[in-house]
């Protein structure tokens, strides 16, 4: 279910809630609209019909998470949610979540994408690839080459660490330093100069409770996990550098 659609009020989405709540689905799914006109110009068309208020999102975001516990799902990370004997519900009581950019999933089952088809993207451990979008062209390239790749890209070892930092925090509310530095073999001060880490750059989310940093770990207070996209930006040393971003995160 996609919630933030033009003429869409917190009632609305509620109720289309409750309905698919009544089909008793194994897991469910709550993402925010994506208004990114200055890719998608053809969106600005939805701004003449009114599209809700961040704040009017916050409340459908909020007022649905509170409707789907109380139904009996667990939520999974931002926006994911199933029955507490699904294998997501299970993996992020294990802290074994993962996600990739289809969503929410366990590491043994999906931990990577294999694109295929026109425009399609994999998702590999250390690399990204999408294929061509034009229906016609990839047609040709793959009678001729086999492959019809356009661009991909491949991670450096800072990357790694810290897409893997981000997923811990996104996926399982919590992330180990020392448990980073393990898994690739390099130090704990190895891994905060990868990620450019100042705890300075979480003073916001500390002052307010929704974090916890301590003994090189951060964990995420259960308030906090409604803006964790916000919380795991602060990992991420190329937003610093500029440019449009794909979205906001309301």
């Amino acid at each position: 279910m996609i919630y933030g659609l033009p003429k869409q009020t917190k009632e609305s989405f509620l109720d289309t809630v409750q309905k698919v709540i009544d089909m008793q689905p194994d897991r469910i799914v709550t993402f925010s609209y994506a208004h990114v006109p200055w890719l998608m110009e053809y969106q600005h068309r939805l701004e003449e019909a009114g599209l809700p208020s961040p704040e009017e999102k916050m409340e459908m975001l909020v007022s649905s998470l509170d409707l789907l516990t109380k139904s009996g799902y667990v939520s999974i990370g931002m926006d994911h949610y199933a029955k507490p004997d699904d294998d997501i519900a299970i993996a992020l009581e294990n802290k074994k979540l993962h996600r990739n950019f289809q969503g929410y999933c366990t590491l043994e089952t999906t931990g990577q994408v294999y694109g295929f088809g026109a425009s399609s993207i994999g998702q590999l451990y250390d690399s990204y690839i999408q294929n061509e979008k034009n229906i016609a062209k990839y047609m040709d390239r793959i009678e001729k080459d086999d492959f019809a790749v356009v661009r991909g890209y491949s991670l450096s070892k800072s990357e790694l660490v810290c897409k893997q930092v981000i997923n811990e925090v996104m996926c399982n509310n919590f992330v180990d330093f020392k448990d980073i530095a393990k898994q690739f073999d390099i130090s704990v001060e190895e891994v905060y100069a990868m990620l450019e880490f100042k705890e300075s750059k979480f003073d916001e989310f500390l002052e307010d409770g929704l974090i916890k940093i301590e003994n090189d770990t951060i964990s995420v207070h259960p308030k906090g996990r409604l803006i964790v996209r916000n919380i795991a930006m602060k990992f991420d040393p190329a937003l610093k550098v500029g440019g449009q971003v794909y979205s906001k995160t309301v």
